[in-house]
């Protein structure tokens, strides 16, 4: 690599083909990791990125101004089925789809020569960008980065005619010119399994700006003590979340004034709605990105949570969620309940920036609550670490400066080996 450039003008910006199935948006209704992809971008020249995704994506998540430069591609032709049935015939319709991508003619192509991309960044969710990102930088011969936010690779065994996952995720990794990973746990994780060493990388978590915040934010003088968790409910959070929400159920049965609110889409609450209620957990609804920080800043205590479920361990040990670093801009301690592996207890212990708790017994997870209940001066000295471990290490100016150092060097390096 390079010397980094003292400092970055527009016009040392390369041109940039963003493909993924997220969009420049904060919009969390079609991807929850869309507020990162924004926030890791937003400072980016909108003259030198255009972004290639999916039709459902633009249709949930348009990017917003000015970076709204987009083309977008069909990849759904087939239908899952949401019942019984579909749990036979999806797989069938999940092969045919991906066949069918993989072998049709790119679309739009015209216009992305029109734009002439320098590099492209592959930033995969599913298999989709995976196959689109492979096909467009071999049709256009253009040196691309690869940005994983998690390890669905790890355990994804899809196949289509011309390919497979497996196959594709390690072509895609040894012949990027870089990697991007959400944490090095990832990045480690990755390497080993696939024995590439000596790729250059970074780490690109969520950039995120700490809230300016009263005296009165400091303690809170209310008697109900109020925990917040806020994002998606997937497998690798559910379990965890369920054991905290019956730990606060028993406690209230002992008498303590706890209280449980959930910010989710209502897809996710719905599908874990009845064991939710039966444990008097609230529902907040989804806010949106620009209200969401100011409104956990009201609460106690903020919850991260990854399984226990040896099922999911490779995603919990190596994914960092990205709620970790907008819960440390609001200034209230953070609980993290997952098991000793996962990357967010891993990741405040390191920084000694919040609460960890990685016993799945619910006689366990009371004593933890206790604790943030009764220790508060603890707690706040560590929601006053996390607030300067973001600003110095994870704050919008440090992580897209790094970031933006990282894809101008990448291309330069091509550049200068042509």
């Amino acid at each position: 690599m390079q010397k980094r450039p003292d400092k970055i003008s527009s016009s040392d910006f390369p041109k940039l083909l963003l493909i993924s199935e997220l969009s420049l948006s904060k919009s969390s209704e079609g991807r929850s990791a869309n507020p990162t992809l924004y926030n890791l971008f937003k400072t980016y020249p909108p003259e030198s990125l255009l972004q290639l995704v999916p039709n459902n994506t633009l249709k949930l998540s348009p990017p917003v101004a000015p970076h709204q430069n987009v083309v977008s591609y069909s990849d759904s032709f087939f239908p899952l089925i949401r019942n019984r049935i579909g749990l036979t015939l999806n797989r069938y319709f999940i092969f045919l789809n991906l066949s069918i991508l993989n072998l049709l003619n790119l679309s739009h192509r015209e216009k992305i020569e029109e734009f002439s991309p320098d590099l492209l960044l592959l930033c995969p969710i599913t298999l989709s960008s995976l196959i689109v990102g492979w096909k467009m930088a071999n049709k256009l011969k253009i040196p691309f980065l690869i940005y994983f936010m998690d390890d669905w690779i790890a355990v994804d065994q899809s196949l289509w005619i011309g390919g497979d996952t497996q196959s594709l995720a390690s072509y895609l990794l040894q012949e990027s010119k870089g990697w991007i990973m959400i944490s090095d746990y990832m990045q480690e994780d990755i390497s080993q399994r696939l024995g590439i060493n000596g790729k250059p990388y970074i780490v690109a978590h969520n950039p995120v700006e700490p809230l300016t915040l009263g005296p009165n934010n400091k303690e809170s003088t209310r008697e109900k003590f109020r925990i917040a968790y806020a994002g998606s409910i997937q497998t690798m959070h559910s379990d965890a979340l369920l054991l905290v929400a019956e730990a606060t159920h028993y406690l209230r049965k002992e008498g303590i004034d706890i209280e449980l609110v959930i910010y989710t889409a209502s897809s996710f609450w719905e599908n874990h709605q009845e064991s939710l209620i039966k444990f008097e957990v609230q529902y907040g609804s989804l806010l949106p990105y620009d209200e969401l920080l100011s409104k956990l800043s009201e609460f106690d205590l903020l919850l991260v949570c990854t399984s226990f479920s040896p099922h999911v361990k490779h995603v919990v040990r190596s994914s960092l969620l990205t709620k970790l670093t907008d819960y440390m801009a609001t200034g209230r301690p953070i609980l993290s309940c997952g098991p000793s592996y996962s990357a967010c207890n891993r990741f405040l212990e390191k920084w000694n920036c919040g609460v960890v708790c990685d016993h799945n017994s619910i006689l366990e997870i009371k004593k933890v609550l206790k604790k943030c209940i009764y220790e508060t001066e603890v707690l706040l000295n560590m929601a006053d670490k996390a607030s300067t471990v973001l600003k110095e290490n994870f704050s919008g100016a440090v992580v897209t400066k790094r970031l933006h150092e990282f894809i101008i060097q990448v291309d330069a390096c091509t550049k200068s080996d042509l």
